[in-house]
């Protein structure tokens, strides 16, 4: 394990859902139970958005980090 640099050892897919994310998701859970019951919700108001004529996900609300976060990691330098 000491052998292994950092990332290799942080599994970013074990970590749990952002608030955002959460959200997100709960707004299209909603939106399906009210497409059972029979009510017409609009989509693009309950955690879907728009592209190129075709419904995607919106995954989340906010950046996935603070930008003085993302700025020292991230991003290439220029």
């Amino acid at each position: 394990m000491a052998r292994q640099s950092p990332s290799a050892l942080l599994d970013l897919s074990s970590l749990p859902p952002t608030k955002a994310a959460c959200a997100q998701h709960s707004l299209r859970v909603y939106l399906q139970v009210q497409k059972w019951l029979g009510n017409r919700l609009p989509s693009t108001e309950w955690g879907w958005k728009l592209v190129e004529g075709q419904l995607l996900p919106v995954k989340t609300t906010l950046p996935p980090a603070p930008e003085s976060l993302l700025s020292l990691t991230l991003r290439p330098k220029v």
